[in-house]
């Protein structure tokens, strides 16, 4: 049996899709041409706080159509058509959160790149998910093991 490559998807992904924004048609092109093959993809409850935090202050969304999409998320699992499913921030039973803080000190120390992305990239690393499908590339170049799939630049996109 084959093991499927697994993709976590960012905030930004879903972002594009809630707004329909610039970027929208490409996205959805990525999840058409990967969703047959050999791909899992998956996020975390973190991408969903992001989420709201990214839609209600930044795009001024409302709280009560943002909690609709974060709903509709959690219950139908499916973006773009396509579905994912959720991971926990480590495969590791007995991991707290003292070391979950202490490790994502130590990524903002190490990487320098920000809070948000920080979190993403503990929550890969801890899952051991080399892949993660984003808009935004600066925030994950240079983190060892990870790499970054931007929809928007890469033709014809698919992942291994």
């Amino acid at each position: 049996m084959v093991k499927k490559e697994i993709v976590y998807l960012d905030t930004n992904i879903f972002v594009t899709y809630y707004l329909k924004r610039e970027g929208f048609d490409k996205i959805e092109s990525f999840f058409k041409k990967n969703h047959n093959l050999n791909v899992e993809f998956v996020t975390s409850d973190w991408t969903l706080t992001e989420i709201v935090r990214v839609l209600r202050n930044e795009y001024k969304g409302k709280p009560k159509k943002v909690g609709e999409f974060i709903q509709e998320l959690q219950r139908e699992k499916r973006i773009f058509g396509t579905k994912f499913s959720f991971i926990d921030v480590s495969k590791e039973e007995k991991y707290d959160f003292g070391e979950f803080f202490f490790h994502i000190q130590k990524i903002l120390l190490e990487y320098n790149n920000g809070f948000p992305d920080a979190i993403h990239s503990l929550i890969m690393r801890n899952n051991e998910i080399k892949y993660i499908l984003t808009t935004d590339v600066k925030g994950f170049n240079g983190i060892r093991g990870i790499t970054a799939i931007n929809p928007l630049e890469v033709q014809n996109a698919t992942t291994k």
